[in-house]
């Protein structure tokens, strides 16, 4: 994989190894600035128990799992990625977390939510 490519997540269903970036996504989420940092971001967000969110480039679903701790069981968050690997895995990561999350393959730039449907949305290079 080129240097070029390791970053572009839109190629990650056309790559010939889909798992570099699923591998890839799993050793940067350990490392201590990101970890950091993306509490940081959710502190942002100020959510809320019952709030519903939208978490755009979902990739595995670390965040959105995150997210869905926050706003308890009776709120919603719905992962969107472009990759079909990505939300794949993010699908098998759920079944057992007992989270209310659900996770769609969908295009950032053509979202089929109604205006209003969240309460707020977490965008990741998107």
């Amino acid at each position: 994989m080129s240097s070029e490519t390791v970053t572009d997540f839109t190629t990650v269903d056309s790559s010939k190894d889909p798992q570099f970036f699923l591998r890839f996504l799993d050793a940067a989420n350990k490392l201590p600035t990101i970890v950091t940092s993306k509490q940081i971001i959710l502190d942002g967000l100020r959510l809320r128990n019952g709030g519903r969110v939208l978490d755009l480039g979902c990739g595995l679903g670390d965040d959105t799992f995150q997210i869905a701790e926050r706003v308890g069981a009776s709120g919603r968050v719905t992962g969107v990625d472009v990759s079909t690997s990505m939300i794949d895995e993010a699908r098998r990561r759920a079944e057992a977390r007992g989270l209310p999350v659900d996770f769609e393959v969908g295009d950032s730039q053509a979202l089929r939510f109604d205006t209003g449907t969240f309460d707020g949305v977490r965008a990741n290079g998107c």
